[in-house]
């Protein structure tokens, strides 16, 4: 690193630092927009999911030595469910996978309230048979692809006024 002096001002050397391009100040830069993609790459996965969960339902799912761990995408939201069970089946090793088609529209099961409208709501069931209840979270697609719309959009707007600043300084 060479220690140079500038002439204007004799009193203070002053050092250059040769140009670092995945420097601390690089990387910062980088890893926003890196975030910003994979956010905007998540969202239209999810817009895709809910145009695909009015014609199929997947389902992903673990049992465990209590009950059952549940993830489905069905009519346009994400439901994650956790059954307890009465009885103990034994847990069995990874995750299953399974998905159905419809042939027709199906009822909608989710009660129309204020949560229906915003697309997230919660609570607890009674179960039947063996299970003894069911715990579920019920998110619809559109509001995660909203929420995961927040970083990319910010994004845009930052680089836009920058355009914006960057054209009135130069005129």
């Amino acid at each position: 690193m060479p220690l140079t002096v500038d002439a204007s001002s004799s009193s203070k050397p002053t050092t250059q630092h040769p140009h670092e391009p995945f420097g601390q100040e690089g990387i910062s830069r980088y890893f926003f927009s890196f975030c910003c993609f994979i956010s905007f790459v998540c969202m239209l996965c999810s817009l895709a999911m809910w145009f695909r969960s009015h014609r199929v339902m997947d389902e992903v799912w673990k049992s465990t030595h209590d009950g059952r761990l549940v993830v489905r995408s069905v009519y346009g939201r994400v439901v994650m469910q956790k059954l307890v069970l009465t009885i103990d089946y034994g847990a069995a090793d990874g995750w299953n996978y399974s998905q159905a088609y419809f042939r027709r529209p199906i009822s909608d099961g989710w009660r129309d309230s204020w949560a229906k409208r915003f697309g997230f709501g919660w609570g607890v069931d009674p179960g039947q048979g063996n299970v003894a209840e069911v715990r579920w979270i019920r998110i619809r697609w559109p509001l995660i692809a909203a929420a995961l719309s927040i970083l990319p959009g910010y994004w845009l707007i930052r680089k836009r006024t920058q355009a914006r600043l960057a054209e009135s300084d130069h005129p």
